[in-house]
């Protein structure tokens, strides 16, 4: 099954997220039981991972699927900004207020570059 389009940036993120580990191509290709030739096909693009390999990318190189498939590495994922959210809305009100102070402030300075 097929689960990447022909534009899929998939094989950058892999080698980003294996070099990332300190792994070699040999290194990771035995992690995740396939040959060094079937991981560079990956990392060149020439081949598309079936959901088994995909799973298994993404728990040994401890990056999420999304990210993986979105190529959102350089942004954070709707799942780790809704994270935030939640611990941000547990917090006391005066806490709450204080942060979204911050974030203001920081938003702010960015707005301005």
């Amino acid at each position: 099954m097929e689960i990447l389009k022909e534009d899929n940036k998939f094989g950058i993120y892999l080698r980003k997220y294996r070099k990332k580990n300190k792994l070699t191509q040999q290194q990771l290709a035995d992690i995740l039981e396939i040959s060094m030739n079937h991981l560079g096909y990956l990392e060149r693009g020439q081949r598309n991972p079936g959901i088994d390999l995909l799973l298994r990318v993404s728990d040994k190189l401890n990056v999420s699927m999304d990210v993986l498939l979105k190529a959102e590495s350089e942004y954070m994922s709707k799942q780790a900004a809704n994270d935030y959210v939640e611990k941000i809305q547990a917090l006391p009100r005066q806490q709450r207020e204080k942060l979204y102070n911050i974030i203001n402030i920081f938003l702010s300075l960015t707005e301005n570059k």
